[in-house]
């Protein structure tokens, strides 16, 4: 089954029945050179192109990412298998402990979420077909090795803090101020385990929803409250760091550390002069 053109010249689908008729090999015969009009090569199999966005090693807190060459009709759960190694065997993990899903913005790509054990090897098997695009192309088998991060290659932060009464997250954030982690507040603190230079901030989750909201003006409506640890956080793999935050110990104008904001203070020049 295939799209072709129709006469209205419209894609259409079309199906196409072959029947094939396997008789016994004799004994091989000299060939003959054969004229260059005489031969008929089979046309290539063009399928649909997936990457992986993440190589053989793959943090513990992170799914595993696929980008498809263009948007899917359709897929196949059942041809997407999922296989954790113990000694030298492929163990089957069950389809209800993990799941596949289109990511809600880039709609090329697909996340596999799983509780990852930290230093395990996992592979990904996918059979044929099991992903269709818009064009009726699909997926060849595939398959992919990884192995998870052990926990000796992460430092261990852990944020004591105070001040928050209500719902509140805590954000990791590179030094280009973008969220690389993020974990809700739980008995006072939040553990990370990533390794570099990094900053943190906090939101009050006032409406419980788990995300960050802005005001509205037309409701209203404030923004939710952001307090930023006024600090940079250098970690360390194999490190455990324990740091003390109080979100109202420092103005909320000198909170928000000078590497990370987007307009930066001007250094002041010093004029000397002339003796």
């Amino acid at each position: 089954e295939y799209l072709r053109t129709d006469s209205l010249r419209e894609l259409s689908l079309y199906n196409d029945t072959l029947k094939f008729i396997m008789r016994r090999s004799k004994a091989p015969k000299k060939k003959e050179k054969k004229k260059d009009n005489d031969s008929i090569e089979a046309p290539e199999i063009q399928f649909l192109q997936m990457n992986s966005k993440y190589g053989s090693t793959l943090d513990l807190y992170r799914p595993q990412r696929y980008t498809f060459a263009e948007p899917l009709q359709s897929y196949d759960p059942a041809k997407i298998h999922l296989e954790q190694k113990r000694d030298t065997l492929w163990i089957p993990i069950a389809d209800s402990l993990y799941t596949f899903q289109q990511d809600s913005i880039a709609i090329r790509d697909y996340t596999l979420s799983y509780k990852w054990t930290p230093g395990e090897s996992y592979r990904i098997v996918m059979d044929s077909i099991a992903f269709t695009n818009i064009y009726g192309l699909f997926t060849n088998t595939y398959e992919q090795e990884f192995k998870i991060k052990a926990l000796e290659e992460y430092a261990n932060l852990y944020f004591t803090i105070s001040g928050v009464t209500d719902s509140a997250f805590v954000e990791i954030l590179d030094s280009g101020d973008k969220v690389v982690r993020t974990a809700p507040i739980i008995d006072g603190g939040a553990e990370y385990m990533n390794p570099g230079t990094y900053y943190a901030r906090i939101f009050i989750d006032s409406n419980g929803n788990g995300k960050y909201d802005t005001g509205n003006y037309a409701e209203k409506r404030q923004p939710e409250e952001v307090s930023y640890y006024p600090q940079e956080l250098e970690l360390k793999a194999n490190w455990d760091i324990e740091q003390e935050w109080d979100i109202y110990a420092t103005p909320v104008d000198r909170q928000k550390p000078d590497k990370i904001k987007k307009n930066k203070p001007k250094e002041r020049k010093q004029n000397y002069g002339q003796y």
